[in-house]
């Protein structure tokens, strides 16, 4: 039932694939576009990057 562990490791040996050291380009897209209004609820998933950029913009 399980999944081996495996299979995950290689994703997380060294730096992850989604941490590019800034925010994701279709964060900075959306809302420089006024695409993203009201508040932000960040997961917690992550490095930080997006959700740092978006309170610097007053999200």
């Amino acid at each position: 039932m399980g999944v081996s562990v495996d299979r995950f490791e290689p994703t997380y040996q060294g730096t992850p694939p989604w941490d590019i050291g800034r925010p994701q380009p279709v964060i900075v897209r959306l809302a420089e576009s006024g695409q993203i209004s009201g508040s932000v609820l960040d997961v917690g998933c992550g490095t930080g990057e997006n959700v740092l950029f978006l309170a610097e913009h007053g999200f």
